[in-house]
């Protein structure tokens, strides 16, 4: 309850404390900054996250309203961001009967603005899947267990958990971006137009096509073997099968790398692996790179490297996120926020080991291709904030040689907000 406090006062009047908000949010778990919300809505008769989103912005609210989520919602979240259904939303609003009577009659220019946003928004181009972010869906969905892609499956399924306060902010303004004035004052209607009653395989097939799509829903599924079964006789002949859909022929059977590496049990995978290296002599990453492209290549790759180590595979999303001038924010939120009461320990060990720097030192410069001063000059607010602002993320990466850092010596935290502002 004196968390709950705290926040509201630090978000209340004028202003906002931020320092406040990461004293408290910071330093509690995902199970305790639950209780916390439901203490502030208890106490206070409002939405944490609601006051959360109307007082921050940019990547800084997109790490602090992460963090709020349990870790089944932020997956569905991100899923659900990477397949862009709002364009659906669209694609229905402008079905709508009433909608269609709201638009402008006398202004010309506003009916040319209406007429430019419902070709945009048609569903004809809502379900082609423009936009779609792959590499979150192969991250999400290769790295997850069974048990949390079938939890995943389930919730996605449900209505979208998008606040009144949101919604109404988000549907004002593309409205207004589309002819200047909003379509409802009924923010129900738009609720119920959101509550898209799809499920995860419904968008997969909507965004996604051929081979990617089939992989992916295959990995939706959660159908995978969960146990630890070997047989010694299955092992050979899924790496003969894999040998002979591949690198024995000419063409490339896909479905058989699918139906391997998407149904049988991590011990059975491994042992696969490392059965196809002796009949074939090539490793299995190096089949499917040879064998395979684009997106369903990708995903494969990422099924293989799971199954070999996870850890070692999100210290590599990491690196990649981080590496050369630019900076993959959505990947490098949404692996430090969804790890980081998971693996992160073994992450950042492994991103030592592979890269021999060590994580927290990556977050703090951001840029390792750039001198030390082009590195100063050049980094981004979010890893000011990874670096000097959180310090649940900081205590997860600080390598074991490395000192923790005075945090009251580093950046002053309204200077970060402030660069976030601009």
């Amino acid at each position: 309850m004196e968390d709950a406090q705290t926040l509201r006062k630090a978000m209340k009047g004028l202003g906002t404390d931020e320092d406040a908000i990461i004293s408290v949010l910071a330093y509690r778990n995902t199970a305790q900054r639950q209780e916390i919300r439901t203490a502030y809505k208890s106490t206070i008769g409002r939405d944490l996250i609601d006051d959360l989103k109307s007082e921050l912005s940019g990547n800084f609210e997109q790490v602090i309203v992460g963090m709020m989520m349990p870790t089944v919602l932020y997956d569905v979240q991100e899923l659900r961001r990477a397949m862009k259904p709002f364009g659906r939303f669209w694609a229905r609003l402008w079905e709508s009967k009433d909608v269609m009577k709201s638009l402008p009659e006398n202004s010309v220019l506003q009916r040319k603005k209406a007429e430019e946003v419902k070709e945009k928004f048609s569903p004809q181009k809502a379900e082609t899947g423009a936009g779609t972010d792959e590499g979150c869906l192969i991250e999400i969905l290769a790295s997850r267990t069974p048990e949390e892609i079938r939890r995943i499956s389930q919730t996605y399924q449900q209505p979208a958990p998008i606040s009144r306060l949101v919604l109404r902010g988000q549907i004002a303004l593309e409205c207004d971006r589309a002819w200047g004035k909003a379509l409802y004052s009924d923010v129900a209607t738009f609720t119920v137009l959101l509550e898209y009653g799809r499920s995860l395989e419904d968008d997969i097939c909507s965004d996604t096509s051929f081979m990617f799509q089939r992989v992916l829903v295959s990995l939706s599924a959660g159908g995978r073997d969960e146990g630890n079964y070997l047989d010694d006789a299955l092992v050979r002949q899924d790496a003969q099968d894999l040998y002979e859909a591949g690198e024995k022929k000419w063409g490339t059977d896909e479905v058989k790398f699918l139906t391997v590496l998407c149904s049988r049990n991590r011990n059975h995978l491994l042992h696969v692996f490392d059965e196809y290296k002796r009949i074939s002599q090539k490793d299995i990453e190096q089949s499917i790179k040879s064998e395979t492209s684009g997106s369903f290549e990708d995903a494969l790759l990422a099924i293989v490297k799971c199954m070999r180590n996870k850890s070692a595979y999100f210290a590599e999303k990491l690196y990649k996120s981080m590496k050369g001038l630019g900076t993959d924010d959505n990947t490098l939120i949404r692996v430090m926020v969804s790890r980081a009461e998971i693996d992160m320990l073994d992450i950042r060990a492994h991103f030592k080991r592979l890269y021999g720097k060590s994580l927290y030192s990556f977050i703090k410069v951001g840029h390792s291709s750039l001198s030390p001063e082009e590195r100063i000059q050049k980094r981004t607010p979010l890893t000011l904030i990874f670096s000097t602002c959180c310090p649940l993320f900081l205590a997860y990466v600080i390598p074991f040689e490395d000192d923790i850092p005075n945090i009251s010596s580093l950046s002053p935290f309204k200077q970060i907000f402030k660069l976030l502002a601009g």
